[in-house]
């Protein structure tokens, strides 16, 4: 599965998925039966690990696990953006064929605003990065030093004969 080195980074607080096609492609008399596709999972992880630097260093394993090719962030940057407070990006990346976004989240407040944004186009598509009910992103304020949020999606054409 595309998550399974994230979900050992901690307990699996709540999950989302969505699969989908469009014709996104059908953008020719030629090829009326190729649709864009889009493949999309997300967690919610409370970390097993509670202090920062044992947090960050699991999520780096878990991305080099994946094969992903990004560069997060290090643990004085992490901390520097945790003691701000909110939440944000660790790392983003392409692991193999998949963009995986890593989030950390210390506030509810933070959390539910990605959660409520509006769905933005990307790659021929809608996306909406949230989908988590209120009582799940209720565990970032219980959770230490933060929740992650993470995030993958894949994008492929489907051919229709």
């Amino acid at each position: 599965m595309v998550l399974s080195p994230f979900e050992e980074v901690g307990t699996v607080l709540a999950t989302r998925r969505s699969d989908w096609c469009d014709a996104g492609r059908r953008d020719s008399l030629w090829d009326p039966g190729r649709l864009l596709c889009n493949v999309e999972r997300r967690l919610l992880i409370d970390p097993a690990d509670d202090d920062l630097p044992g947090a960050a260093a699991a999520m780096r394993a878990a991305l080099s696990a994946r094969g992903c090719a990004g560069v997060p962030l290090d643990d004085a940057q992490l901390a520097r953006d945790v003691a701000a407070g909110g939440g944000g990006v660790f790392s983003s990346s392409g692991c193999f064929g998949v963009t995986v976004t890593v989030r950390w989240y210390s506030d509810p407040e933070a959390a539910s605003r990605l959660n409520a944004s509006r769905p933005f186009p990307d790659t021929g598509f809608w996306l909406r990065e949230g989908g988590f009910d209120d009582s799940e992103l209720g565990s970032v304020s219980v959770s230490k030093p933060f929740v992650w949020w993470v995030d993958a999606d894949y994008t492929y054409v489907n051919e229709q004969v």
